[in-house]
């Protein structure tokens, strides 16, 4: 079976490299184009539909309540009966109503011709304007997404190309990116993101479920974020809330806001300033180290445990209890006021714990 799933990976990816080859560094001696514009009357809350391959989407908001469609075919070869029949094997299936327009790309008839095939590279380029309140359902593979606002709600699927867009205002968007290279967002309202194998960026964002695996996350400001990571990278420039899971993972808080709650094997922590409002900070770590910027205004009590670790920067706290037991070692206190409600509470099995002062 793992044999027969491996084989079927390859022809994928072998009609992938046939099928798609970016149209700047197409070197055949023919070029044939086609294109196919479609214009659509709905309701400025209408939903969008486009399933592509090969190519790129490309969309801009405006204020009709109309949704525009052009598409643009090529096809590029050294053969040029070839190159025509492929152009003509590509079709688009449209279906519309007020509420609903859908685009799709049909290549059916094109992958069933790929073993008797000569070499012929392909792309189809969605550029559309849709209502600014509408909502999207965009799935492309082997290209990227672009755009710039979306109100209503979006669903982005993207496999082996990247996505950028400026703004998707509404609430509980979806994101799915697969060997997505450089992927930016300016600003997401809510979200579940879901990527592996991608680099993606978030400058500004409200609520995030973050989901990834070998996968480099920065975010410039979010103020919740759920997270569930294995093997990557983890970055945050402010953090308003943040709690979740990692394996093997690097975690970077630049200004932590207000609280942070992380179980984290093999990776490092590194939370380089914390607001005096902060609320508190709680791990639990096996192999990892960690290092906290310590506010000099910040009020909290702190509990730290671990085997086989150690805390440097002790002399910044008051220490009310310090127990060492063979390779165990506990120690209790405050920092500025022994009431306060705020904490820091860190469980650690070989790794370390480093303490620094920030400045005001």
């Amino acid at each position: 079976m793992r044999i027969l799933l491996f084989n079927l990976c390859c022809l994928a990816l072998v009609f992938s490299t046939k099928a798609y080859n970016a149209s700047n560094n197409w070197d055949g001696k023919y070029t044939e184009t086609k294109a196919i514009s479609k214009t659509f009357e709905v309701e400025k809350t209408a939903l969008l539909d486009i399933k592509n391959k090969y190519g790129n989407i490309v969309f801009t908001s405006w204020d009709k309540n109309e949704i525009q469609i052009d598409v643009e075919l090529k096809a590029n070869g050294n053969n040029l009966e070839k190159v025509k029949s492929e152009l003509e094997a590509i079709e688009i299936y449209f279906e519309a109503s007020s509420i609903k327009v859908l685009a799709h790309t049909d290549l059916s008839a094109l992958e069933k011709r790929f073993w008797g095939r000569k070499s012929v590279d392909i792309e189809i380029n969605y550029t559309v304007k849709l209502p600014v309140k509408a909502s999207v359902k965009l799935d492309n593979r082997y290209g990227s997404i672009k755009g710039d606002r979306i109100d209503g709600h979006a669903r982005i699927n993207c496999d082996y190309g990247g996505v950028s867009i400026d703004e998707l205002r509404g609430r509980n968007n979806q994101i799915e990116l697969d060997y997505c290279n450089a992927s930016y967002f300016g600003f997401i309202n809510s979200a579940f993101v879901d990527a592996d194998y991608s680099k993606l960026e978030i400058d500004r964002s409200n609520r995030i479920e973050l989901n990834t695996d070998y996968t480099s996350t920065s975010f410039g400001n979010v103020i919740e974020l759920n997270y569930d990571i294995d093997y990557g990278n983890l970055e945050i420039e402010e953090a308003g809330d943040v709690a979740g899971i990692s394996d093997y993972v690097g975690i970077s808080i630049n200004y932590l806001q207000g609280s942070l709650e992380a179980d984290a094997d093999y990776g490092s922590i590194k939370i380089m300033d914390t607001d005096p409002e902060a609320s508190g900070i709680e791990i639990d770590s096996d192999y990892t180290g960690i290092k906290i910027g310590l506010h000099p205004e910040w009020e909290f009590n702190f509990d730290f445990e671990g085997s086989y670790s150690d805390v440097k920067g002790r002399d910044l706290l008051n220490l009310t209890e310090v127990i060492q037991k063979n390779t165990s070692k506990s120690y209790k206190g405050y920092h500025l006021n022994q009431s306060s409600t705020n904490r820091i509470q860190i469980a650690m099995d070989y790794g370390g714990l480093r303490l620094e002062r920030t400045t005001k």
